[in-house]
């Protein structure tokens, strides 16, 4: 699902005879192959939130079909978090009951690009605190970047070609590009990281951080990678028949971290 800003002006529909608009956005609804790539836009409406009943029947309506529905993915914007909520998934509860078969669940996933821009906003506006001990608690925020920044771009021969001031001082438009935010949180940042401070434990865990964010979290979400794909296939046949599933070591060792690490944005005063 995803609502997209359209130019608002009056079109003349010959097909239907009438005039249609103005509208300024519309929310559409695209379905999509996991092991096959194909895709099929199955919904859209002008200048509308998707109603919870809606989009339950959309769903029955694609399952009727002989369709699977596993999985449902968004955003985060305003709207699309009210319809999460509707469907009462929160940070504990990641799944609802499919309508049409109600003893299986479908996965609500935001979109990993959108998590990538806001946990990128998060770290360098407000930073990160790792550990709930307070002896071994552990901030990363904007003061690190700048230290890595200060040493690699100070000739004109550099080991992070890509990174520039741009991408930790980010403004306005600039913060809605996904490559941005990838080039910071990339093991290219993470090895610069680890070349520039050797012996400073403080920046090595920051660059371990960013290689579980960068090669963990992202590559499972948008990996093609043979392994990933068949670990998917066998998941997705494990998960039906419920029996065990196969263990995927980069969500393996993603979900680890959180397991033992909280991260809290900072106050702003």
């Amino acid at each position: 699902m995803e609502i997209l800003e359209i130019i608002s002006v009056l079109e003349y529909d010959k097909r239907l005879d009438q005039v249609v608009g103005p509208h300024g956005s519309a929310n559409v609804m695209i379905v999509r192959g996991l092991f096959q790539s194909w895709k099929v836009p199955c919904w859209f409406s002008y200048a509308t939130t998707m109603d919870p009943q809606v989009y339950l029947e959309i769903i029955r309506t694609l399952e009727g079909l002989g369709l699977h529905v596993v999985t449902s993915s968004c955003d985060q914007g305003g709207a699309n978090q009210g319809l999460a909520s509707a469907m009462g998934i929160d940070v504990g509860r990641t799944t609802f009951a499919n309508p049409a078969r109600p003893e299986s669940r479908i996965h609500w996933i935001f979109d990993v690009p959108h998590i990538l821009k806001n946990l990128r906003s998060a770290l360098l506006d407000k930073g990160f605190i790792m550990g709930t001990n307070s002896a071994v608690k552990t901030e990363f925020g904007i003061n690190e970047f700048e230290q890595l920044m200060s040493k690699v771009l100070c000739s004109d021969v550099t080991i992070a070609p890509r990174l520039s001031r741009g991408h930790i001082y980010v403004r306005a438009q600039d913060r809605q590009r996904v490559r941005v935010a990838a080039q910071l949180l990339s093991e290219s940042t993470a090895l610069a990281l680890r070349h520039v401070f050797p012996e400073n434990g403080h920046m090595n865990g920051l660059a371990n951080f960013i290689l579980l964010i960068g090669n963990n979290l992202v590559e499972s979400f948008t990996s093609f990678h043979e392994n990933h794909y068949n670990c998917l296939i066998q998941n997705y046949v494990a998960y039906q028949s419920k029996q065990d599933c196969v263990p995927f070591k980069p969500l393996a060792d993603f979900k680890l971290l959180l397991s033992v690490n909280f991260f809290v944005k900072k106050s702003l005063n």
